[in-house]
């Protein structure tokens, strides 16, 4: 009994890792041919089938740079500016 419920799940995991396999490699959109049993075949359909965005291709590098010293300057200008207008205001 244990082994035939064994031999089941190994050739279920055996059709899933064709069509798997079939899927990654395989030629999407035509028949498949001998060529692409070779080497170059595989790489070729590889290529058509896999799309790499620009962060894996190595396209792309954002960096961001936060400027604190003068957010800080400005602020506290801006800050002394409205303080002195509330005090010029309260003298009236």
């Amino acid at each position: 009994m244990k082994k035939r419920n064994l031999l089941q799940r190994s050739i279920i995991i055996g059709i899933v890792t064709l069509v798997g396999l079939y899927i990654v490699i395989g030629p999407h959109g035509r028949r498949p041919h001998l060529k692409d049993l070779t080497p170059s075949g595989i790489k070729e359909n590889l290529a058509q089938n896999i799309h790499l965005g620009l962060d894996l291709k190595g396209g792309s590098h954002l960096v961001m740079r936060v400027k604190t010293e003068e957010y800080l300057k400005r602020l506290t200008e801006d800050s002394a500016t409205a303080a002195q207008k509330r005090c010029e205001g309260s003298r009236l």
